[in-house]
């Protein structure tokens, strides 16, 4: 629910619609937290304000099921949160507990047109690359946790706005776009972040384009932004950099580029065999490893990183025809198990051809066996023997 509820906020809120002679798509980078002149004030409530709306007694129930109070938890005023289960509330009030589950859902459109006649927060309509792989890659987990399609093409939309605006015609990407027009030239996180989110869309579209250039972005950082030891910089090498280039570790509010860089490196080393990929990203986490285990929390994204080498990593190859109802039941186990540490690949029933053939050799020559869909469970390039039922693939995913 609280997934849902945050993706469905991010697309009807902050994505780009197409306008200033651009396309949309792209996500814009935030609110305000001021509104009218008060911090907050576009979000709070009172139980007062909840009665006006649901009535009493269904207001007194929301008042307590999202611990609004006349106290207040922020100035006075209550963010809504979830702290009572509504068992209880039900119990305090003398109803029926199915009567309080269903309130958030029965009153959530009348609230939201009440707060709509507030003072709206302002909106930084400012489009940014590596923020906008995030958003893509939490798009991809959507899809495949809830089947939403609208999730999908929101992060196809984003994708295809940032390569349409950001992408530079000679290679590599700007950092940000305003009203369609993209300026400064892009950082490593803006590689990193979107590298991976591009990753992610493929996982979740198996179309090739994603993959393509999520490719294209760490070729060109890996000739662009490293360092000659580990590690990259944080700035291009064709960019001035008076005080010398920076070379960033830590976490902060968003993961550290260099560990996105790695994992994004050591997943598209797996699927296309491709070794300066993982080599890049194996000399990175030993140069960086005595500072992972001494900062901890602040190198999470290392942890991460380093997980999907210390742990078995497989990529899936199923083949088959696309719309057979065997082929959709192997791709449908892999995604609901939804592991981090497995690739999908799908094929046609006669394996790869042309572009995809080239990008993802140790896929290649997985076919269908007898007309029937076949699942095909791969390390390094070296796969076990196929097999052609749900229950057979789950048991070699050890899951």
């Amino acid at each position: 629910e609280t997934a849902r509820g945050t993706l469905d906020f991010m697309l009807r809120e902050m994505q780009r619609p197409g306008e200033d002679g651009a396309q949309g798509g792209g996500f814009y980078a935030s609110f305000d937290a001021d509104s009218d002149g008060e911090e907050g004030s576009y979000y709070v409530w009172t139980p007062a304000e909840l009665r006006k709306v649901a009535g009493d007694g269904d207001g007194e129930a929301l008042a307590r099921l999202l611990g609004v109070t006349e106290t207040g938890n922020f100035e006075g005023r209550s963010i809504l949160t979830r702290r009572s289960a509504p068992e209880q509330v039900a119990h305090s009030l003398g109803l029926e507990r199915g009567a309080v589950e269903g309130l958030l859902h029965r009153w959530r459109c009348a609230l939201m047109e009440e707060r709509d006649r507030r003072v709206a927060p302002g909106l930084d309509r400012k489009v940014v690359t590596a923020w906008n792989g995030l958003a893509m890659s939490a798009m991809a987990a959507g899809y495949l946790a809830l089947g939403d399609h609208r999730y999908l093409e929101g992060a196809q939309r984003a994708a295809d706005f940032i390569w349409e605006v950001h992408h530079k015609d000679q290679g590599g990407v700007l950092r940000s776009s305003n009203k369609g027009v993209a300026t400064n030239e892009g950082v490593l996180s803006d590689y990193a972040l979107l590298a991976q989110g591009l990753l992610d869309l493929y996982q979740a579209s198996q179309d090739v384009q994603p993959l393509r250039r999520a490719l294209e972005l760490l070729d060109y950082a890996l000739a662009h932004f490293a360092h000659p030891e580990a590690g990259f910089y944080q700035t291009p090498d064709h960019h001035p950099a008076p005080l010398g280039r920076r070379v960033e570790m830590l976490d902060s509010v968003r993961p550290s580029a260099n560990a996105a860089m790695a994992r994004a490196l050591i997943l598209a080393g797996e699927l296309t065999g491709r070794p300066g990929y993982r080599k890049k990203a194996v000399a990175m986490i030993n140069a960086f490893s005595p500072w992972i285990v001494r900062f901890g929390l602040e190198m999470a994204a290392w942890l991460d990183a380093t997980s999907a080498l210390l742990e078995p990593l497989y990529t899936v190859v199923v083949a088959g025809d696309p719309r057979a109802e065997q082929t959709e039941a192997l791709v449908d186990q892999v995604r609901d198990l939804m592991l981090p540490n497995v690739l999908l690949v799908t094929a046609p029933a006669e394996g790869l051809q042309g572009e995809l053939a080239e990008l993802l050799p140790p896929a290649t020559g997985k076919k269908a066996r007898g007309g029937e869909a076949a699942a095909y469970v791969c390390e390094h390039g070296s796969c076990q023997a196929p097999v052609g039922t749900a229950k057979e693939l789950r048991a070699l995913l050890g899951a």
